[in-house]
């Protein structure tokens, strides 16, 4: 369960499950002293490193503030800086498309450690700078977007809807790889014909929960889709405070 919470406010029990952690992991970074531009990393990112003297640098921060009155959130985007044979310092990729962590905190308890924070191995995959989308119907979502490299162009965002004391709280959001297939995409796919599939990432507007992809044949190339489009539309469901599939429409290719 992950809840941030203002103090005084009774905080929503809501349980939080089937959250892809996918590349979130640990690797061992041997640093003895920060360089020029580094600072020690923030304590809330030290849990999953398994050396004491890792280093950062601060790539972009930012508040955002919500039109609805939810809890204002603080932002931090930072770049891990760890040894690559043997070399002290050097960095897997340059950023900020690689080896990159995230923060946040409620804006109001500056104080008070971040209610979230992630970081992915390196060369892999990053974060870009969260922001708030507003929707009719649910209010606000809080997305961190999750970017992978490669062609495949996957997508593991982080997703938050607010709670009644107006703190955030974390909700399942995209899979990570279309291909397995996880939640809601499951129930996305079933919907097309046999032989047919979705091959990459699926990046949502969460303004209006909505999306679209191109579709493949059994047989086509990884660049060039021949089955079609899929437009989609989620709902969020609980009690696991998830996303579900509330509407598909496919549409087969021109013959």
């Amino acid at each position: 369960m992950l809840v941030a919470q203002f103090p005084g406010k009774p905080a929503q029990n809501h349980s939080v499950h089937g959250m892809r952690l996918g590349a979130l992991g640990t690797f061992l970074v041997l640093l003895s002293a920060p360089a020029a531009g580094q600072d020690a990393c923030p304590a809330a990112l030290l849990s999953a490193l398994a050396s004491e003297n890792p280093t950062c640098e601060l790539m972009s921060q930012g508040t955002l503030r919500s039109e609805l009155g939810n809890g204002a959130v603080t932002y931090r985007l930072y770049h891990w800086f760890s040894t690559s044979e043997g070399t002290a310092q050097a960095r897997y990729d340059n950023a900020p498309y690689n080896n990159t962590a995230v923060t946040l905190s409620l804006a109001e308890m500056p104080d008070e450690p971040p209610f979230f924070s992630a970081q992915y191995w390196p060369g892999t995959a990053w974060f870009e700078a969260p922001y708030l989308a507003r929707h009719i119907k649910y209010g606000e979502f809080l997305v961190v977007p999750g970017r992978y490299a490669g062609t495949g162009n996957f997508v593991e965002d982080r997703v938050f809807m607010p709670t009644m004391g107006r703190g955030w709280m974390q909700i399942r959001a995209a899979p990570l790889d279309p291909k397995t297939g996880a939640g809601w995409f499951d129930a996305l796919v079933a919907h097309l014909p046999p032989g047919h599939g979705v091959w990459k990432g699926i990046r949502v507007d969460y303004s209006t929960l909505t999306g679209t992809t191109a579709v493949w044949r059994d047989g086509d190339a990884n660049c060039c889709p021949s089955g079609g489009e899929l437009w989609f539309r989620l709902k969020v469901t609980g009690p696991d405070i998830g996303f579900d599939v509330a509407e598909v429409r496919y549409t087969p290719p021109a013959e």
